[in-house]
């Protein structure tokens, strides 16, 4: 037994590449029947529908009409899925990347699985939760454009899925901006328009305030100007007090604070308001923020904002940044046309 489950989904993978290989081929058919005989056996571990959502792609490009004809036997519907088809949408959705075709063609299965009371059956290839992978999916085809408002699987996810799913969901798309050497300005723009939606939706629905939660990998991620990302980051501290950093943008802020210093000690000062915050947040921000932006708004000739940056590096010391002023002192000193006078 241990023999047969390890290799019948290898001899259904076999299936599965000679439907790509076989077009063409007068054994094309025989294949595919092959595959339809193979996948009607009783499947208590859904190893052969894994199978089958590992080579969807393959499926797609090399047997459509035979996939579309076989569809909402082995995926479901929108109204129903069953374990076996939840293994196979699971596993297509986890081991391929978006594709705008794929999306039409699984949208209805995507939306049962969102839809249904019990755990999704997870299959190969998941390292996250099906319904962030479905809204993974969602935020692809919305910033690549291939979908508007009244797509049924996008509004399906921002209303069924939680908060913190959807916050995770938006927050790997600008991670992967951080991986790519370069994004469309349309792409990011759309994504960046999509975030401010959501945030609305917050303002609106403060219990929903975890779908803000990883905003830092949008300012991490390098492809958004500080014009666009700095005041949305102290519109999401004034809707989200404890939002967290994860140590991941004191340089950033470090280095807007020269184009906008009103706002980044503004946001700085919001940060680091709770008395005590992670070790790795409270060590990135006073080591690479704190100083810097400090500086910033001492070099400025606002009075109000000058006395709020000594007031928050008084604080600060108080907190234990005994050696702040020197910092600051330091970074004032270095500068060539500074005019301001030492704190």
């Amino acid at each position: 037994m241990v023999s047969l489950n390890w290799k019948w989904p290898i001899l259904l993978r076999g299936l599965v590449y000679l439907v790509g290989m076989g077009e063409g081929h007068k054994w094309r058919a025989r294949v595919l029947e092959a595959l339809r005989e193979q996948l009607s056996l009783e499947d208590p571990r859904g190893g052969s529908r894994a199978v089958l959502g590992e080579g969807l792609g393959r499926l797609f490009n090399h047997a459509r009409d035979w996939l579309e004809e076989n569809l909402a036997m082995y995926f479901g519907t929108r109204s129903a899925i069953d374990r076996n088809q939840q293994v196979a949408l699971t596993t297509a959705i986890a081991m391929h990347y978006y594709h705008r075709d794929l999306y039409q063609l699984l949208s209805d299965p995507m939306i049962a699985a969102l839809d249904s009371t019990e755990q999704i059956a997870i299959g190969w290839g998941n390292d996250v939760s099906p319904q962030q992978r479905i809204g993974q999916w969602v935020i692809e085809a919305i910033i690549r454009g291939d979908i508007g408002d009244d797509d049924p699987l996008r509004a399906e996810f921002y209303t069924r899925a939680d908060a913190e799913t959807r916050g995770d969901a938006i927050g790997h798309t600008a991670w992967s901006f951080m991986h790519a050497e370069a994004v469309d300005d349309a792409i990011r723009d759309r994504l960046a328009e999509l975030w401010d939606e959501r945030v609305r939706h917050v303002a609106s629905h403060a219990e929903d305030k975890a779908e803000l939660k990883d905003f830092y990998w949008f300012v991490r991620s390098g492809k958004f100007p500080a014009s666009w990302w700095l005041p949305r980051l102290v519109e999401a501290l004034e809707l989200y007090g404890e939002l967290p950093t994860n140590g991941m943008i004191g340089e950033q802020m470090a280095a807007a604070a020269a184009e906008l210093p009103r706002v980044a000690l503004d946001a700085l000062t919001m940060l680091l308001a709770p008395a005590e915050t992670s070790g790795r947040e409270d060590y990135d921000l006073r080591t690479h923020a704190l100083a810097p932006v400090i500086a910033a708004a001492l070099r400025t000739s606002d009075p109000e904002l000058q006395a709020d940056a000594r007031s928050l590096m008084n604080h600060m010391g108080e907190r234990g940044e005994i050696d702040l002023e020197r910092r600051v002192i330091a970074i004032l000193s270095a500068l060539p046309d500074a005019k301001t006078s030492t704190p």
